[in-house]
């Protein structure tokens, strides 16, 4: 495509680029002519958004895929951490598995709400399941100390709730005011599902047993994968 390299490195006035553009508008030829002439898909305009950032935005797997071909490093970027943030919130689970595949860190911190606490937030199980199988920290905190069991409850799906409990999500965590996901509860059977497990003392066969079952209790701990069937 004539001119290639030169549109390359234009700019608007907003400070975005001509792959920013053909992301945005999906012409995918010119996607690929523009990465093949040296665009940058991690260069951001005045609002921290790259050229990778909306092709998560717009779920463009496609195209995200062709970025990690061309541009892996442009994965390790904060633009590439907003985009898994935005295929997340736009219940993409197609885009967000494709940002993990590219190398996206699946704790990254954008702004705004972690992945995992905003597909909590916002009641996607499906994009939840897919960044908790890849190791999402499911006790991590947003800037009020609310994990993603208190969004989950929040919003009132007890399908997350559920999830995020078999991922060993802690039920007592408290935020800065000292409240437990079950303060956050709207029905009873929501509290019934978050009250505290009460268990028997084990027998000496059970305990037994209980050990044998170390490694697969260990699996669902917090900062590792967990694996949901």
């Amino acid at each position: 495509m004539e001119g290639t390299g030169l549109w390359a490195r234009v700019r608007t006035q907003r400070h975005e680029t001509a792959l920013w553009v053909a992301v945005s508008e999906g012409h995918r030829a010119v996607v690929d002519a523009l990465l093949a002439a040296g665009a940058d898909p991690a260069a951001e305009d005045l609002r921290g958004v790259s050229p990778l950032t909306q092709a998560a935005a717009y779920g463009r797997v496609d195209i995200i895929e062709k970025i990690a071909r061309a541009r892996p490093r442009a994965f390790q970027t904060k633009s590439a951490a907003l985009g898994l943030r935005r295929a997340t919130l736009n219940g993409s689970k197609p885009a967000v598995r494709a940002m993990l595949d590219g190398g996206v860190p699946v704790n990254a911190r954008p702004r705004g709400l972690p992945p995992a606490l905003l597909a909590a937030a916002v009641s996607d199980v499906a994009c939840l399941a897919e960044l908790l199988a890849s190791g999402a920290d499911h006790e991590e905190r947003d800037r009020d100390g609310l994990t993603a069991l208190h969004w989950a409850v929040r919003a009132n799906n007890e399908r997350s709730v559920r999830l995020l409990l078999l991922c060993g999500a802690d039920r007592n965590a408290k935020d800065k005011l000292g409240r437990v996901p079950a303060d956050e509860a709207w029905t009873a059977s929501m509290r019934e599902l978050l009250r505290p497990v009460v268990r028997e003392p084990l027998t000496d066969d059970e305990d037994e047993d209980a050990a044998a079952t170390g490694p697969a209790r260990q699996a669902r701990s917090p900062g590792r994968r967990c694996a949901l069937s």
